[in-house]
């Protein structure tokens, strides 16, 4: 097993072939099916200024991070739908904007699920913490940011109880 560590492959990423759009996409419509097979809606909107963008993270961490915000998502509409009020549902959007340090992606991921209660929002990103019904490990959104971090960015988070929960997440961009 091993060898030294001079004698290990080395991995290079080039992340600047990575264009984020196009990755959200194939997640976003892989995950649809698990919405639909809920009778739920999980619909994409990518600004077209946002089509030739490319992040500071692998593939596999932008596609980590988007599959776990979704899989959230998905978990509070579940959580929604029996009562039957309201048609829940996720909606994802892919942005450019010109932040204070540059160009800037901003992915924003919105719930039409329970939402959540006042106090459990600012614990979210705490590794541990589960503020579902679905006993998750607490780990998924603390992973997001991670991810964020990772790359310089930021995330936020807004619910109202029985409105909702909100994502945004902004990252540092460039033109692929």
């Amino acid at each position: 097993v091993g060898g030294q560590a001079a004698d290990w492959p080395v991995i290079e990423h080039d992340l600047s072939r990575l264009q984020a759009a196009a990755l959200v996409r194939e997640i976003v419509t892989a995950e649809s099916a698990s919405f639909l097979q809920l009778g739920l809606k999980c619909e994409l909107r990518v600004e077209p200024a946002a089509e030739e963008l490319s992040v500071g993270l692998s593939e596999l961490s932008l596609a980590r991070l988007v599959q776990n915000l979704l899989t959230n998502a998905r978990q509070a509409c579940q959580r929604a739908t029996p009562a039957g009020s309201f048609e829940a549902g996720v909606g994802v959007q892919l942005a450019r904007q010109d932040g204070p340090t540059g160009l800037e992606i901003v992915l924003k991921v919105e719930d039409r699920g329970v939402g959540l209660p006042r106090g459990d929002v600012g614990r979210l990103f705490e590794a541990g913490v589960s503020v579902g019904p679905h006993g998750g490990s607490g780990l998924g959104l603390a992973l997001v940011r991670g991810f964020v971090e990772q790359a310089q960015g930021s995330i936020r988070a807004r619910s109202r109880p029985g409105g909702g929960t909100s994502f945004q997440v902004t990252l540092p961009a460039w033109s692929s």
